[in-house]
């Protein structure tokens, strides 16, 4: 071992994670996902289309702050710790945005789409995550139908990881059953790949605008409210889908 080290080797732990983004069946998903049309890839799709979501959970955790510096026979005090809380569940949606689209107007660049929920008591279940697609597939009709004056897309592409719930024929009846003025299709992001997932860099930045500002004293409801107004705060969709890979024109 030390004479590894003298050759700067390092014990690092093992990734399941990275063995599988690397196999050459993930691989080549990786390559369908870029050069192909829907449903095996993005090809053809303008960025503009694409709404990327996916899930996380989130609790409260007990400070630790247990040693300090202090005269002899003087004990250190410190905050309470945060009382034992319980795990949320966010279910988290974004669009880059319409460069078309005038500033101020819903869905431009400027005004992109985020969509939130945040579940107590329960994972993503199947059910649980239909109503969120559902309440994002409205929002995109409500808009249309209040600004028919712009030519507003109406064909929605999801992307999102494997999880058994994006997967469910439940999802499946809900976007290519849908009737209405709008059409929803989706296209699953190549497994064990985040760094195509734009929603995976907001997520980031959503939790460090929850670091950032989190108190001893708060509990499960101040996190809850905590986690939508720094939804609020996060921006720079376009970008990230950008630096993702989508192309404005999908080719």
């Amino acid at each position: 071992l030390e004479g590894l080290k003298r050759y700067i080797y390092l014990q690092k732990v093992a990734s399941t994670e990275a063995y599988q983004a690397f196999t050459p069946q993930n691989l080549f998903k990786v390559e369908l996902f870029w050069t192909c049309s829907p449903p095996l890839g993005v090809r053809t799709i303008p960025r503009r289309q694409f709404i990327d979501v996916d899930e996380f959970g989130v609790e409260l955790n007990q400070c630790n702050c247990t040693r300090g510096w202090s005269v002899k026979f003087f004990r250190i005090w410190k905050a309470g710790h945060y009382s034992r809380t319980h795990k949320l569940t966010v279910l988290i949606g974004i669009e880059p945005g319409d460069p078309r689209l005038p500033a101020n107007i819903p869905g431009s660049i400027e005004n992109p789409g985020r969509w939130i929920r945040v579940i107590r008591g329960t994972g993503t279940t199947i059910q649980v995550f239909d109503d969120f697609i559902k309440s994002i597939n409205s929002s995109i009709e409500a808009r249309v139908a209040t600004f028919p004056e712009f030519q507003m897309d109406r064909h929605r592409v999801y992307l999102w990881d494997n999880l058994n719930s994006h997967l469910a024929p439940l999802i499946a009846q809900t976007l290519y059953g849908h009737i209405g003025d709008c059409r929803f299709t989706s296209v699953p992001r190549p497994p064990y790949q985040p760094k195509y997932g734009p929603i995976e860099y907001k997520i980031c930045d959503l939790v460090h605008q929850l670091q950032i500002e989190s108190k001893p004293e708060w509990d499960t409801a101040t996190l809850e409210q905590e986690i939508y107004a720094a939804a609020t705060r996060i921006g720079g969709f376009d970008a990230t889908f950008d630096h993702c890979g989508y192309s404005v024109d999908g080719l």
